[in-house]
């Protein structure tokens, strides 16, 4: 009596489920730790500026999750090497103090770090390879891994361009072995720089034979030539010897120092690939260094400008987070913006990245959307970068004339969008006046059609400056005055088309009405006989079958069945010649020369005046269809 009181008065107090077993308890028990040992591992080194603390703080809370859940520690680890750019050295730093009492897990590790790397050159993954050989460079770096090792195999991957031309996989060793070289640390050069030069000396020979004959065609602004980012990483590497490898775009986790020997129970570093297995699979088009929109030209900062090796290194990391978070546009904003290079152009060059790989030829590898919405999530976050993507936009407008027709089509549409979201502001001087080139007005055409489409015709004229106007395009008007529109039919049909409570069924009913056609449902009922009351003929398929039922039937049967195939009968001579009359384009029925033979009942199908097989059917059908007919 209580608990139905108590049900009465709270009829919605939730009821008392089954208590949960111990292997359930203990499955979310377990799913609950292996979040955490993730979200640990995952957001290692988050906060740059306490990355050394993070690092033995998380080797310290993990040591003893080892025997229970060392492969997904393991697993996760690798994933994390192959897709977080900016946290290779902070995860070769926790592995390394890993080791210190977990040799052995560390071992498997590197194993299925080898495992993924020759996987991955095997199918031409380049930025998973590029990732991957960066952590193995990074674990040289901490001496969980001797430096010999490491340079063993880059020397193997430099090795995969041999006897290869360029445009059929010549470039995938060469660049890959040479863009690790940047993340070594001084520290590990000055102990291996025997090992570097013996890298760089064996990649020139190709270098120096390496005829890139396709960079015009890939080149933004004409008569603006840009290297590709192989030529550029050779003086980069050049300017690294000069500067004796110090770099500040680069992070390396104090209180590691390289080794001579790799860690007791580490594996063979070895790729154990050749170059021949790659010939016909694996391509690699390097793209161009980005254009100087904005740091080309103007006064240098009070630091100056930024060096060949860190911009190699900022623009690298940039590409990479791009195509690693290419599905959040937030994610992916956020990633650049906490990339750890402090200088004064760093804004300006990931302005100008965005953009080159927005413009980039023979397209950019996301649609230019998206790297429109990555601008607008970074000014959002770092206000001062508005500015440089207005300047941005402006250097690009002044060099119209020279602007390669593909980006000139991309740039009109993220200039469209763009003036949308600024509630179309935006500087007009390149596009008013009497000095505008062909060129421009040709842009700005291209850029207000796209406008017109994303916004309306009136909105435009009423937003933008009265001395753009001219490049607005006429207000597209519905069609007016045509002879349909005075057919009863178009204004019983406007009456049905509706946008508010819209019925789709009575729309199509009456365009079926209109064109004189069944539903569906109603046309797999009716016989195939059938005739289609638009065309006032019928198609007839007689059956092997039905010949032979007929041929065995009685002589009144076939005696009909003559009298009917010669359209004796004068009543029907009299349809016939209607018919004729109202559909011209009918066949005349055929002449059978032999009354009565079997072959007119053969499988065929004809095209005749409907009523004709309906007397003819009836024929078939017995003496009280025939009557009836």
């Amino acid at each position: 009596l209580l608990f139905a009181m108590s049900r009465a008065a709270n009829p919605n107090k939730p009821k008392k489920g089954a208590q949960p077993t111990e292997a359930e308890l203990a499955a979310k028990k377990q799913k609950v730790e292996r979040e955490r040992i993730r979200k640990l591992i995952i957001t290692l080194g988050d906060d740059n500026k306490k990355v050394v603390s993070q690092v033995r703080g998380v080797a310290g809370a993990l040591e003893d999750d080892v025997e229970l859940h060392g492969d997904l520690m393991s697993d996760t680890v690798v994933e994390c090497a192959k897709c977080l750019p900016l946290k290779s050295g902070m995860f070769a730093a926790w592995l390394t103090k890993m080791a210190e009492k977990n040799a052995t897990w560390c071992a498997t590790v590197v194993s299925k770090l080898l495992e993924e790397l020759r996987a991955s050159v095997r199918t031409g993954r380049t930025s998973t390879v590029q990732l991957l050989l960066r952590f193995c460079v990074c674990l040289g770096n901490c001496g969980l891994i001797s430096l010999s090792s490491v340079f063993q195999l880059l020397h193997e991957v430099c090795a995969l361009s041999e006897g290869l031309r360029p445009n059929k996989g010549g470039d995938f060793g060469v660049f890959l072995a040479l863009a690790q070289l940047p993340f070594l640390s001084p520290a590990a050069y000055k102990k291996a720089k025997e090992a570097v030069s013996k890298l760089i000396e064996a990649a020139k020979p190709y270098l120096a034979h390496r005829d890139p004959r396709w960079k015009p065609l890939l080149q933004i602004l004409k008569g603006h030539e840009l290297p590709d980012r192989l030529e550029a990483l050779a003086d980069c590497l050049e300017s690294l010897v000069q500067a004796d490898w110090a770099s500040q775009a680069v992070l390396h986790v104090p209180g590691f120092e390289p080794a001579d020997e790799s860690k007791p129970g580490m594996p063979e570093f070895s790729l154990g690939i050749k170059a021949e297995e790659l010939k016909k699979t694996v391509r690699l088009q390097v793209p161009l260094m980005s254009s100087q929109l904005l740091t080309s030209a103007g006064e240098a900062p009070e630091g100056g400008r930024m060096s060949k090796q860190d911009r190699w290194v900022l623009e690298d990391y940039i590409l990479l987070t791009i195509e690693m978070f290419g599905k959040d546009v937030e994610k992916c904003s956020e990633q650049i913006l906490r990339i750890p290079v402090l200088h004064s152009d760093f804004e300006a060059v990931a302005v100008e990245t965005i953009f080159s790989q927005m413009l980039r030829l023979p397209s950019p590898p996301h649609l230019p959307l998206f790297y429109l919405r990555l601008l607008e999530a970074i000014a959002e976050k770092q206000v001062t970068t508005k500015k440089l993507i207005e300047e941005a936009y402006q250097a690009l407008f002044e060099h119209s004339a020279v602007l390669d027709e593909e980006s000139l089509d991309v740039l009109a549409e993220a200039f469209a969008y763009h003036l949308v979201h600024s509630t179309y502001q935006a500087d007009w001087k390149h596009f008013t006046g009497e000095s505008v080139s062909v060129q421009g007005q040709r842009f700005i055409r291209r850029a207000m059609e796209r406008l017109q489409r994303l916004s309306f015709h009136q909105n435009l004229i009423h937003r933008l400056p009265e001395a753009v106007h001219v490049y607005v395009p006429a207000e597209p008007v519905a069609a007016s005055g045509l002879p349909v529109v005075s057919r009863p039919e178009f204004g019983r049909m406007i009456g049905f088309v509706r946008i508010k409570d819209a019925n789709e069924n009575k729309v199509m009913e009456y365009c079926n009405w209109l064109m004189h056609l069944q539903p569906k449902e109603e046309q797999s009922e009716q016989p195939s006989t059938a005739a289609k009351p638009s065309e006032g003929v019928a198609e007839v398929t007689v059956n092997d079958d039905d010949a032979n039922e007929a041929a065995g039937g009685d002589e009144t049967d076939a005696k009909r069945r003559k009298l009917n195939d010669g359209s004796k009968d004068a009543a029907s001579k009299q349809e016939a010649g209607k018919a004729e009359e109202a559909e011209p384009s009918v066949k005349q029925e055929e002449k059978e020369e032999g009354q009565g033979d079997e072959a007119c009942l053969q499988k065929r199908t004809l095209t005749k005046p409907a009523w004709h097989f309906r007397g003819q059917l009836a024929c078939l059908q017995g003496p009280a269809s025939m009557k009836k007919a």
